[in-house]
């Protein structure tokens, strides 16, 4: 049984005094420009990528991770990802970055 890709979408919502950007499809060339426009909160302490809908992540996500990782240590909002596919988990720990992040398997618990 073949099942259909999930579209792109990417939201963004305030929760207190954090920012949630939630991704689903794919994030590659084509999309992680769009992620990153929604992934900017100067005045927010905090950022959740939520990547649970996302099926496939290419290097422009990795490289969208880690300009956000750059940005929290020069005083940017704190990163945490949600994600719980193993196709992104797989890629964060091949790129050696899953050690570095908060991951939690939800949106909620990102937000502890």
């Amino acid at each position: 049984m073949d099942s259909d890709p999930v579209p792109f979408a990417v939201q963004r919502h305030e929760r207190g005094s954090a920012i949630v950007v939630e991704v689903s499809g794919e994030i590659d060339l084509s999309t992680a420009d769009l992620v990153r426009t929604q992934a900017t909160a100067p005045d927010k302490q905090r950022i959740v990528l939520d990547l649970r809908r996302v099926g496939f992540m290419d290097t422009s996500g990795i490289r969208l991770v880690v300009e956000l990782m750059r940005a929290e240590d020069e005083g940017g909002a704190k990163l945490a990802i949600a994600a719980d596919g193993d196709a992104v988990l797989r890629l964060l720990d091949m790129a050696g970055l899953k050690p570095k992040l908060r991951l939690a398997p939800t949106v909620d618990e990102a937000l502890e």
